[in-house]
């Protein structure tokens, strides 16, 4: 065995989506249903794909393994987006703050209002009104800072789930 990318002899997910979400989700503690209960539940005993104790922590690195070999901003763009832990997203939102300071553009922007801007895109329960009070700036030039942030976030999710899904698909974990 080599030290380079090992393949798979068919495709283990049908999508960039599935592999990541499975990676970034996956459980150590996660058990294979017994016979018993598949019989239980009318599953043909051998169907699904076997994803659990070593085979599935293995798979579940290698995704990781391709996630990280993304370029710097692709790589915390998934991270964001799939994170399981709230560690794992906060370490992935700093690692975006430069950038977005960036995409922001002319102005001085405090920091937390480019993270809380950047959590806001992924969901997190942030508004705008209290980001305005809490550091004394005018809802116009708020909205505007939200909206360069939300259309730099777009165009990089785009661009970082496009080069995921190439990248996993010539890892021979994707169809």
């Amino acid at each position: 065995m080599t030290t380079a990318t090992m393949t798979q002899d068919t495709p283990i997910f049908r999508s960039g989506h599935e592999a990541i979400r499975y990676a970034y989700s996956y459980n150590a503690q996660q058990y294979p249903i017994t016979l018993m209960g598949r019989m239980m539940r009318g599953m043909g005993i051998g169907s699904g794909r076997g994803l659990y104790g070593l085979d599935g922590a293995a798979i579940a690195g290698s995704v990781k393994r391709v996630v990280e070999s993304l370029p710097h901003d692709h790589h915390y763009a998934i991270v964001c987006r799939y994170a399981a832990t709230e560690d794992q997203f906060l370490t992935a939102v700093h690692e975006l703050l430069q950038p977005a300071t960036y995409a922001i553009g002319a102005g001085v922007t405090p920091t937390r209002v480019i993270l809380s801007l950047i959590g806001r895109y992924y969901g997190r329960p942030v508004k705008l009104a209290s980001l305005c009070d809490t550091y004394s700036m005018d809802a116009a030039t708020m909205t505007r800072r939200w909206q360069r942030v939300r259309e730099w976030m777009r165009a990089l999710e785009s661009q970082a789930m496009q080069a995921a899904d190439d990248a996993l698909v010539v890892a021979g974990l994707v169809e």
